[in-house]
């Protein structure tokens, strides 16, 4: 939409004097949809021109901008100008919400958290994720200093950098860089979901075949959330043949993880097929219990036995189950 029909949807709604009004929230979300310098001017007019509760909801917006870092830097450039007053008090308002933070003051404050000076980990995570600093972030994530629980979370929160963390993310794998890091990169890819996901993709078939047991584990998760029917070889392949358990397990989860997106008849007939050889062979109980978790879900039957069995790996229902799901097996495709 452009600046001249926003500015006549501004003035009939100026003259509301309700506090809270959904067309005022509609036409505030539109003025978000692009940070280029002409849209971030007429946000700050209007948040100057409006009505006190207008003003309110106008100001507001600047927070859920995608450049924070280009949204501080306009508004700080304004405090230099020649401003009025009012609208001076308006644009400290707007700086102070955004709680926008500089390279400097990250690399400070993680200093003081490494030296014991704060103990606000937390607060740390959830202002660096709405950062543009993702580089910062993907080397803190991987920095030995910090305690491995904090780690967790800058690692848990990385995905909420979306398109920008998905580049950087997507050029460490390109480049070969940080190898033993690739099993984390590849499960924080397959969470961003982001518009490059068919290069993440690439990445991931490619890393089930990795020496490294974690990498190839956290692949084979991606592969269940963004993999299609092509992929039934690959998950197959590590099902019957990978020598890691938990690999062996998480391909099984894939499958109905993959069906359940793509819907497809033909790759469903196959999977019954593929756990129905799976399972004369396989020794293992927590593979054996994913393959019976996963056709719950594929057939939305329980065959007798509970999620807490399953969980605590109750061998003799485990037993019983495989026998039950063998016969169903047998019935369904053979």
């Amino acid at each position: 939409m452009n600046i001249e029909q926003l500015n006549k949807d501004f003035e009939k709604l100026n003259l509301l004097r309700e506090k809270n009004s959904m067309d005022r929230i509609k036409f505030c979300w539109k003025l978000i949809e692009s940070d280029n310098n002409e849209y971030l001017e007429y946000n700050l007019f209007l948040s100057n021109k409006a009505n006190k509760y207008f003003s309110k909801d106008l100001q507001e917006q600047f927070q859920f901008r995608k450049d924070k870092e280009k949204v501080f830097y306009f508004l700080q450039d304004k405090l230099e100008q020649n401003t009025s007053d009012k609208l001076k008090t308006i644009i400290n308002k707007i700086i102070k919400e955004l709680d926008f933070k500089s390279l400097d003051e990250y690399q400070t404050w993680i200093k003081d958290i490494k030296l014991g000076k704060k103990n606000d980990e937390n607060d740390f995570v959830w202002s660096i994720m709405k950062s543009p600093f993702v580089e910062l972030h993907y080397e803190l994530m991987k920095d030995e200093e910090l305690s491995e629980g904090f780690r967790k979370s800058l690692n848990t929160r990385y995905n909420e950098h979306s398109e920008k963390g998905e580049a950087l993310l997507l050029s460490k794998l390109d480049n070969n860089d940080d190898v033993d890091f690739h099993g984390e990169i590849i499960f924080i890819l397959g969470k961003i979901k982001g518009p490059k996901k068919g290069e993440v993709l690439t990445h991931a078939r490619k890393l089930v075949k990795s020496k490294n047991v974690y990498t190839r584990n956290r692949a084979i998760i991606v592969l269940g959330w963004i993999g299609e029917s092509t992929d039934f070889e690959i998950l197959e392949n590590c099902l019957l043949y990978d020598l890691d358990k938990e690999c062996r397990a998480w391909s099984a989860t894939a499958f109905y993880i993959v069906y359940d997106r793509i819907k497809s008849k033909e790759f469903k007939t196959n999977t019954f097929k593929l756990f129905n050889k799976v399972l004369e062979s396989e020794k293992d109980f927590f593979v054996l219990g994913m393959i019976i978790y996963s056709m719950r879900e594929l057939t939305n039957k329980k065959f007798g036995i509970s999620q807490k069995a399953i969980d605590e790996l109750d061998v003799e229902k485990i037993v019983l189950t495989k026998e039950k799901i063998k016969r169903y097996l047998i019935k369904s495709v053979c």
